[in-house]
């Protein structure tokens, strides 16, 4: 067993209270330093897109938009996160009006002067051509296009520039200043910046003013550091206890968390910090028992010949009950052939949890995450949220779903699971990404993003799909839903950009087999589609599509397709393929193309006004067509995709609400989802600002583990001579805000002040 030990480590510094500056900027005190991170980069340009030109020469093929830099981790630099700029190609031309892109700083200055620009960059360390990688620096503030090469060695390693001067004239003080670098080659990195009045700053003073991400710090508490250690712990833990497994890589290790917390008293096996136990080789984990906590284990570089990597259940009768899996990830885990079947993770038992977890590049056959029915057992209740699902390879047949609720054999039986707020990125398996075959489950708050594939209602019955973002960005196979069997409803949902059809449209109501078999197609009964929108879909909605194998002869029968709106110049924006039966039609709003269906009082041709939003959403305008127009009653719809109430007597048709209300919903990213040390950093200082002698300082604590910090000051221009000030204690993965007032110091200078671990 072994306990670490904390290493001092500069976070932050130097903030002057004279001088006016924007998020993230730190500040020194007499020599007027400004240091800011590559994060804190106003917005990030590309343009010339239209006409840029790849390679050496004035042309070549037009360059998308979608290339600009972006913000990566890093384990190279000090700060944790770079801004990087595209793959190649990339330009090699001395025509300085064309970038790959530029990165915009906003910036105030409360006192003039020249200031000396520094760069931290490097390269990647393989050079394409040349010796050297170049960004372009402005000449002045406010320039478009940045003119000033200055170039970094192909060392792969960061190194400091000063490649010029610009000043701050009284006529711009206390006004934004747009400061804008160009990026001009590909390998290039760009970390950090500095402007200071200083001219020939050495590298160690210009490392010490940017802020850098500490070491991962201690649990403070013993770690078992091998699989005879963690049995000897798991035999002893008692309701209440956390075992902690030391950091490290831990080898063909099987975990059988075999034993029994109580409600509210979980037993907890964690890593030491998360994410820096590396489960390996063959490692797998069973959470066998009632009340139980996995937390911040990573599977990778590994794989395994069967079964499954990660288990709810010790054994047949020995299931999970309340239990969790959070913080945890499985990268990679493949076996040399992508034919050989396991599942990633299987949940077997009631009312279990897997959350704040990341999946991604699993490419052999086999679910990523499987939700099992017992033969006649309770509603399960297992919710499934905040999880990133990313890069499934695609594969040759059916077995290669991301998420499967249910088997055919138990489709008839309630589940009651919930499936939310989670992102699905490139989830190409097959066409089912979830595949549900039970009864009862919800499937809420997702966004299916660039998939070649669907949210299937397979079997079953009774599902809920609302308030999910399908994002297709015209990725071929892109689909939305595929409805099968009876008294689904499917609402409030925006679909977009979706290239699909037939039975991978927008929305695909399949036809059904007569007397069906639990594993064929049973009909499509009493299903609503409401409040929907549908924007630029190769086709809306389809109705009757059929199995290959020809018996799903029963059309779909007294469906509900209700204030709708669809805008899309693909037509028909309704395929009938066989027509279905008492199908209810009302309020829907259609715009762009043939509508297919014979002219009907439940479908108005009118153009809705939906315009382009910042938030890349199509949004109704306020003079549109859609707003209090809903049509027939649906009092279950009492808020709309965005989380916004909708008034009964009065219901927007579509999905979005016209409303001054927050945006509590949107379209996740994968900085939103996961394990929080998957994310771009471990600790973010997210805000600071300094008056006289306090100190306001806000922490987001991304490694779980509540560390102390110190807060220090000094009045050495040198960085020396640091004074304790007050102890910081951030509350785990959350945001704290500190005001600190140092009563011992001089009121007339506020001095340099930094963050450092004990």
């Amino acid at each position: 067993m072994k306990s670490a030990h904390l290493k001092n480590l500069l976070i932050l510094v130097a903030i002057q209270a004279t001088t006016a500056w924007g998020d993230d900027i730190v500040q020194g005190s007499s020599d007027d330093h400004i240091a800011f991170q590559a994060q804190s980069v106003d917005s990030i340009l590309n343009p010339d897109a239209a006409d840029d030109v790849q390679g050496s020469s004035a042309t070549g093929s037009p360059e998308s938009p979608e290339r600009v830099w972006t913000l990566v981790s890093d384990a190279n630099s000090l700060s944790g996160e770079v801004l990087m700029a595209p793959p190649s190609p990339h330009k090699q031309t001395s025509n300085t009006s064309l970038q790959e892109s530029i990165a915009v700083y906003s910036l105030r200055f409360a006192t003039a002067g020249t200031y000396h620009v520094y760069f931290r960059a490097r390269n990647d360390g393989t050079p394409e051509s040349g010796s050297s990688d170049s960004f372009w620096a402005p000449t002045d503030w406010n320039e478009a296009n940045p003119s000033d090469a200055t170039s970094t060695g192909k060392t792969g390693s960061y190194e400091w520039r000063e490649p010029l001067s610009i000043d701050v004239s009284a006529g711009e003080l206390d006004t934004p200043l747009e400061f804008r670098i160009g990026v001009r080659e590909s390998d290039a990195h760009l970390d950090a910046v500095v402007l200071s009045q200083q001219t020939g700053l050495d590298d160690a003073t210009l490392d010490a003013l940017v802020p850098t991400t500490p070491p991962p710090p201690d649990s403070g508490i013993d770690c078992v550091e091998n699989l005879s250690e963690l049995n000897a712990a798991i035999a002893a833990a008692q309701p209440g206890d956390t075992i902690y497994m030391c950091d490290g890589v831990w080898t063909d290790t099987v975990i059988d968390f075999d034993t029994d917390g109580l409600p509210g008293q979980p037993i907890t096996l964690r890593a030491e910090v998360d994410g820096q136990v590396r489960l390996e080789g063959e490692s797998k984990l069973m959470i066998a028992g009632d009340d139980l906590v996995v937390q911040g284990l990573c599977f990778i570089n590994g794989g395994l010949s069967g079964g499954h990597v990660i288990e709810f259940r010790g054994g047949s009768s020995d299931l999970a009950n309340r239990s969790r899996l959070t913080e945890c990830a499985i990268i990679d885990y493949n076996p040399a052939d992508p034919t050989t079947n396991y599942k990633w993770v299987s949940v077997y038992g009631l009312n279990n949890r897997v959350d704040h977890c990341h999946f991604s590049g699993m490419n052999h056959i086999g679910v990523t995450l499987t939700v099992w029915l017992g033969d006649g057992a309770a509603a399960n209740h297992t919710q499934i949220d905040n999880n990133y699902f990313g890069d499934r390879t695609q594969g040759d047949g059916n077995g290669f779903e991301t998420i499967r609720i249910g088997t055919s054999a138990r489709s008839s039986q309630d589940s009651e699971a919930v499936v939310e707020d989670n992102l699905f990125y490139r989830c190409d398996g097959e066409i089912e990404i979830i595949s549900n075959k039970s009864v009862g489950n919800i499937y809420r708050r997702n966004t299916f993003l660039e998939n070649s594939g669907q949210l299937t209602l397979r079997h079953g019955s009774d599902c809920l799909v609302e308030q999910n973002f399908f994002l297709g960005n015209g990725v071929s196979g892109s689909s939305g839903v595929r409805i099968i069997g009876p008294d689904h409803v499917v609402q409030n949902n925006y679909f977009a950009d979706l290239e699909g059809s037939g039975t991978r449209a927008a929305i695909a109501i399949m036809n059904g087999v007569p007397d069906s078999p639990l594993n064929r197609y049973l009909r499509a009964e009493r299903d609503v589609i409401a409040f929907n929108t549908f924007v630029n879909c190769a086709e809306s909605l389809a109705i009757g599509t059929e199995s290959s194998v020809g018996d799903t002869t029963l059309a779909p029968k007294d469906c509900v397709y209700a204030n709708n709106v669809v805008s899309s110049s693909d037509g028909p924006l309704i395929n009938e393929i066989n027509t279905p039966e008492n199908m209810l039609y009302e309020g829907n709003i259609m715009f762009g193309a043939d509508t297919g269906v014979s002219p009907n009082p439940g479908i108005t041709v009118t153009d809705p006004l939906l315009s382009l939003a910042d938030d890349g959403l199509m949004r109704p305008a306020t003079n549109s067509p859609v707003i209090d127009s809903a049509a027939g009653s649906y009092p279950d719809v009492l808020a709309d995709m965005d989380g916004q109430s909708r008034t009964l007597a009065s219901q927007d048709i579509g999905a979005d609400e016209v409303s001054s209300e927050p945006v509590t919903i949107r379209p996740l990213d994968a900085d939103e989802v996961g394990p929080r040390w998957l994310r771009p950093s471990t600790l973010r200082i997210t805000g600071v600002s300094v008056s006289a002698n306090s100190a306001d300082i806000t922490f987001e604590d991304l490694t779980g583990l509540a560390p102390a910090y110190t807060l220090e000051r000094s009045d050495d221009n040198m960085l020396g001579g640091w004074t304790p000030v007050a102890e910081l204690v951030p509350a785990a993965y959350t945001t704290t805000e500190f005001t600190i007032t140092d009563s011992t110091a001089n009121s007339t200078a506020t001095g340099f002040w930094r963050v450092s671990t004990d």
